[in-house]
């Protein structure tokens, strides 16, 4: 809007009737949100209701005061309301903000923090570190908004509708984590939170600080830490004193997962495998080892999978690898050698890719044996499910049988001769209608299920011209 627009403000009474009618300009409304910003600022008196009235004067009618008795029956004409005295009892309300209101300050900790543009961290973990340390030195508390995979986003907890935010995501075609400075606010506001919403006293993230705390006690002890070695450790260092419940919990974490971690584990991964091909006759389990016997680094490698459609079309995995290098020619030809079938590619191929992949999202995000574990699982009661579903049940499914049944009818007009001297291939003319009357001639093979059009083939089911060979058969 310019400043040559205008709008109307048109105020009614209580029957309807238009009483007042003003016109604005935009010089106007900029005093009016001058105003109202300067009304923001702490220890302002102005957010008052006749401060607000000043600038409408149209809006509000004129008021007609009794008379007084000093004012001997003069009519006293007022632009606002009146304003009553409060009562002793009442609590004087004014437009100022709390004393620990902030308004509009930019978080330099936080910048000086995160200054580095080429700041990478590797892990998420090594960013938690980081997270952590700001809080303790600034005082302001970060409550994780989002968190999806390498990604993070962070708002301010400390202040009530605070506007400040921060994400945290996977460096563009390449490995690391980077702050998105496109995605982030760095001014804080609002009135400092003492508590809950409930009362009760503010969360703080102690996941971290606990496993900080455990590592270093497992450096200067002789045995494993147990919870009150961490709860010492954190009175003495951090001058805070944890639950014993949160440091059992921890401590607990930390054993497990730096035996999982450890090197050594990976030497399991062999045994597992045979213990499983044991347990499952007829199942195809292997390993192999690279020359380095190496694992890149902590939870990375590539997952590949083999996904069946089965006839009633429902989607199950029946086969998957795990490699420790990237995605590449050398790990696919690797994996499709191994499996007993020879792969089929169709126009479904991408949909089930992404289904298969969002079915083991988890499994992504763990070490070796909670990966297989889950997969296992879930393969096993994808399957189980989709046997129980057809069980006791003769004869064609139903998908199946819809299909048939239409092919069977779009066959009529088709011709069917045989072809050779061996009585295994025919030769099918179909109409394709138009002008000319054009015909399609396909080679058609029942004894091998093979077509020209190489539909048979692919879906598995007899198309328009395997359907002719059958009814001429009839």
């Amino acid at each position: 809007m310019t400043s040559n627009d205008l709008f109307q403000l048109n105020q009614k009474d209580t029957i309807g009737k238009e009483i007042h009618s003003s016109v604005f300009t935009q010089d106007h409304i900029g005093a009016l949100r001058e105003a109202l910003y300067r009304g923001l600022l702490p220890n302002a008196e102005w957010a008052t209701l006749e401060s607000v009235s000043s600038f409408f004067p149209a809006l509000l009618p004129p008021v007609r005061n009794e008379p007084s008795p000093d004012q001997d029956g003069a009519l006293v004409h007022e632009t606002g309301p009146e304003v009553e005295e409060p009562k002793e009892d009442e609590e004087v309300v004014t437009g100022t903000h709390p004393e620990n209101f902030i308004h509009d300050v930019e978080d330099e900790i936080f910048e000086r923090k995160f200054s580095e543009p080429s700041q990478v961290f590797q892990t998420v973990e090594e960013l938690m570190v980081v997270i952590n340390d700001y809080q303790e030195t600034s005082g302001n508390s970060l409550a994780i908004r989002r968190s999806r995979g390498s990604s993070r986003a962070f708002a301010c907890i400390s202040h009530a509708n605070c506007s400040f935010r921060v994400a945290f995501g996977p460096k563009a075609r390449q490995e690391g984590i980077i702050l998105k400075r496109g995605n982030c606010n760095l001014w804080h506001s609002g009135a400092a939170v003492t508590a809950a919403k409930d009362g009760r006293c503010l969360k703080k993230r102690s996941k971290e600080v606990i496993k900080e705390l455990a590592n270093d006690v497992a450096l200067h002890k002789h045995a494993p830490p147990t919870a009150n070695d961490v709860i010492k450790a954190g009175v003495h260092k951090k001058k805070t004193l944890l639950s014993y419940k949160q440091c059992y919990r921890g401590v607990n974490a930390r054993n497990e997962s730096k035996i999982i971690s450890d090197p050594m584990s990976f030497q399991l991964v062999g045994p597992y495998v045979e213990a499983f091909a044991q347990r499952n006759p007829g199942s195809t389990a292997f390993m192999e080892r690279g020359s380095d016997n190496r694992i890149q680094s902590e939870w990375k490698g590539t997952l590949y999978l083999a996904t069946v459609k089965s006839a009633g079309d429902d989607l199950y995995p029946v086969a998957f690898a795990i490699t420790v290098d990237g995605e590449d020619f050398h790990g696919w030809l690797w994996f499709l050698q191994h499996l007993k079938l020879p792969p089929r590619y169709g126009f479904r191929n991408s949909n089930i890719s992404e289904s298969a992949n969002n079915m083991f999202h988890d499994a992504r995000n763990g070490n070796w044996l909670d990966a297989i574990d889950g997969i296992l699982i879930k393969m096993s009661l994808r399957i189980t499910k989709s046997q129980s579903k057809y069980e006791g049940k003769d004869g064609v499914v139903d998908n199946i049988l819809g299909l048939a049944t239409k092919r069977w009818e779009n066959c009529v007009g088709c011709r069917v001769y045989a072809s050779g001297n061996d009585g295994e291939t025919y030769s099918v003319y179909q109409k394709l209608g138009g002008e000319l009357e054009e015909e399609a001639l396909l080679k058609v093979r029942p004894v091998d299920c093979v077509c020209d059009c190489g539909k048979w083939q692919a879906i598995g089911v007899p198309f328009v011209h395997g359907m002719a060979y059958f009814r001429h058969q009839m």
